[in-house]
Formats: C-alpha cells, structure tokens, sequence
C-alpha cells in the first residue's frame, strides 16, 4: 500500500503473507506514509535514514540515494509522511 501500486495487489487470492495489513488498510481507506521518489535539493547524495523535513517540521526519511545521468542530479527513495506529498507537476 505504501508503495502506491494498487495494480500489484489482489484481494482476491487465498491467503498469504500480509494480507490481513493490506485489507486492513484498504478498509482504513488511507496509509499514514508513502514510498516516493524525491530530488535532493542540496544535490549531493544523502545517507539512508537522513531525516527530512518541510518548514522545519520532520516529513519523513530516506532509504536510499544516487546521483542520476539522465537526470543530472541526485535523487533518492523516501518514506513520506501522510500530509506532506506534493508531486512535481509536468508541463
């Protein structure tokens, strides 16, 4: 669910392992945190478990982070609190 691929999970197949979290928090109708891809605005790369934070109050934490070619700049993986995803919008 944190993910954000609702196409990757079936409520239709028998048991399996974590599927009572996932049902629990599709009934919820939200989760409280999600796994996105960001851009390092300092442009260097950043440790896992950096903190993040948006007008000085923690947002979430990084898993992970590399410089990116076709990109030109550092981006990484990041859990992102419930509240603080915005996504960049493309012309």
């Amino acid at each position: 669910m944190e993910v954000n691929r609702p196409q990757a999970i079936s409520y239709t197949k028998g048991c399996y392992l974590g599927q009572e979290t996932i049902v629990m928090a599709r009934d919820r109708g939200q989760v409280n945190r999600l796994f996105m891809g960001i851009k390092s605005a300092s442009g260097e790369t950043l440790n896992a478990g950096t903190k993040l934070y948006r007008n000085n109050e923690e947002v979430g934490h990084v898993t992970s982070s590399v410089y990116s070619p076709r990109l030109q700049q550092v981006v990484a993986l990041a859990y992102l609190r419930r509240g603080s995803w915005t996504r960049e919008r493309k012309s």
